[in-house]
């Protein structure tokens, strides 16, 4: 025989209200139990009744330890979500920055700030992951200047190379032009004699 469902809305009878907020609560704080003892976790359940009553669980030693904890969590979530935001303006504001150099005055700023001990470790990835963008734009940067150098270089020698060769051959031209003067001048003149 199946349970009938029933529609969750507010229980009008006080004490009905009141007796299933007792049967399910202490059911909650069971289940509670059961989950942190079966799967190893850590849980602490906080319920306020509506006259004001506290009723918590807490698998840990302190339910404080678990509300810091999660305190922290739901910071480092919303810092991750801020540095995730941040992340997008860094990568534009990445494309706009001229250096290498710039970018390494920028993070000694950020590391010398008074609160880099407040620099978490999202903080610190994205200045690696800022360090390691910069560290590729300018690897390629100087790719792109060295490649136009040798493009250069080569041009320099094809036209030294001309040069050569026309050199050759204007040294080759006086060579000839002086043979033949050296050779007409040099020949020796019979003379007759009468």
């Amino acid at each position: 025989m199946g349970r009938k469902k029933v529609a969750i809305k507010r229980i009008e009878d006080k004490s009905s209200r009141q007796v299933t907020f007792s049967k399910r609560r202490n059911g909650l704080m069971k289940k509670a139990r059961e989950l942190s003892i079966l799967c190893d976790v850590e849980i602490g359940v906080i319920v306020f009744s509506s006259s004001g009553k506290l009723y918590q669980y807490c698998s840990d030693s302190s339910l404080n330890k678990i509300v810091d904890k999660y305190t922290r969590h739901i910071e480092l979530g919303v810092a991750s979500l801020n540095a995730d935001n941040e992340a997008e303006s860094y990568e534009v504001e990445l494309e706009s920055w001229k250096s290498f150099a710039q970018l390494v005055q920028i993070i000694e700023i950020e590391l010398e700030d008074p609160n880099q001990e407040q620099l978490g470790v999202n903080d610190l990835i994205k200045l690696e992951t800022q360090l390691d963008h910069a560290l590729t734009h300018v690897k390629a940067k100087k790719t792109e200047l060295m490649m136009d150098s040798i493009e250069q270089l080569r041009q320099k020698d094809n036209v030294l190379e001309k040069e050569n060769d026309l050199l050759k051959e204007e040294i080759e031209a006086t060579k000839n032009n002086d043979d033949e003067v050296n050779g007409q001048s040099n020949q020796p003149t019979l003379r007759l004699l009468h």
